[in-house]
C-alpha cells in the first residue's frame, strides 16, 4: 500500500528537496508551507506518488486542524511526519535580544512540533509510523547571535528522545543534514560580521572552521535523500538517536553519486 508522509516548510530548501524524492519514490506527500505557489505548481509536476498540501502557518491551529481534515479525508492514514518547518532569526547577541520575536522563534521550532504531534500520533500509532526531526549541529554547539536557533534544535533533539521512550511502536530520528549549499548560506558566510548573519561569517568564527564550512557545504539533494528515505523505512533501532547524514549508519540511505 502506498504510503502517505507528511512534511512541514515543503515549498523551499530542504523541505522541498524531501518532497521530491519521496514523490519519486512512489510516496503520497502532504506538504506545508505559508507559500502556495512553489507547492501548487509541484502539484501539477508529474512524479509516482502525490501531493497535496495546506497553506499556513504551523503556529496557527487552524492551520493543523485543516492537515488532519486533508489527511483523513484523501487517504485515511499517515506512515510518517518530516518536521522541517523552521526559522532561524533572530540572530542576535543576548543583550540585545527582542523577547517577542525570540518566542516566535521557539513557537515555530519547537512548540508547533508538539501541537502537530498532538494531533498526529494516533495515526502514526495505528501505522507504526516514523517521525523525521530536521535537526541541526547548532543542537549540539553554540554560535554567536545564534541562541534561539540553538535552544531550539537543542529541544527538538530532546523531543526526538522522549518520543523514543513514550512512543515504543513509532519510530523517531533526529538527523543534521550539514551545511547545505544555498543562496543564504553564501550571503552568511560572505557576509557573516553584519548583523543578520552574525554567528556564520570570518570574522565570528575561527579561520579554519570558516574554511570547513565555505568549502564542505554539500548540495540539497544529498542530504534530503537520507531524511526522505528515514520516513519511509527508519529501523527501530535508530529511534531516539541525532545522526549525522552522513553517519555510516545511514549508508542505504544515501543517494547513489
Amino acid at each position: 500500500m502506498t504510503k502517505v508522509i507528511l512534511v512541514t516548510g515543503a515549498s523551499r530548501g530542504i523541505g522541498f528537496a524531501i518532497c521530491k524524492h519521496l514523490r519519486t519514490f512512489g510516496v503520497h506527500v502532504v506538504g506545508v508551507s505559508r507559500s502556495e505557489s512553489p507547492m501548487q505548481d509541484f502539484a501539477n509536476e508529474k512524479y509516482k506518488g502525490d501531493f497535496s498540501y495546506v497553506v499556513g502557518d504551523v503556529t496557527d491551529p487552524a492551520t493543523l486542524e485543516s492537515i488532519l481534515n486533508l489527511v483523513q479525508r484523501e487517504y485515511g492514514k499517515l506512515d510518517g511526519i518530516v518536521l522541517n518547518a523552521g526559522v532561524i532569526e533572530p540572530i542576535e547577541r543576548i543583550q540585545s535580544l527582542d523577547m517577542n520575536l525570540l518566542q516566535r522563534q521557539f513557537d515555530v521550532n519547537f512548540f508547533s512540533l508538539i501541537s502537530l504531534l498532538q494531533k498526529f500520533l494516533p495515526l502514526l500509532r495505528q501505522s507504526k509510523g516514523r517521525i523525521v526531526h530536521v535537526s541541526s549541529g547548532a543542537a549540539e554547539n553554540a554560535y554567536m547571535g545564534w541562541l534561539g536557533y540553538c535552544c531550539t534544535k537543542a529541544s527538538m533533539n530532546m523531543l526526538n528522545k522522549q518520543l523514543s521512550i513514550e512512543e515504543k511502536d513509532i519510530v523517531s530520528v533526529a538527523v543534521r543534514p550539514g551545511v547545505v549549499k544555498t543562496s543564504m548560506t553564501d550571503s552568511a558566510l560572505e557576509n557573516g560580521n553584519g548583523i543578520k548573519f552574525i554567528g556564520l561569517g570570518k570574522d565570528c568564527m575561527s579561520q579554519s572552521d570558516y574554511e570547513y564550512i565555505k568549502d564542505n557545504r554539500i548540495s540539497v539533494d544529498i542530504s534530503s535523500h537520507v531524511l526522505a528515505k528515514l520516513a519511509i523505512e527508519a529501523p527501530r533501532e535508530l529511534s531516539g538517536q541525532f545522526l549525522s547524514w552522513d553517519d555510516e549508519r545511514l549508508n542505504d540511505f544515501k543517494i547513489n553519486i
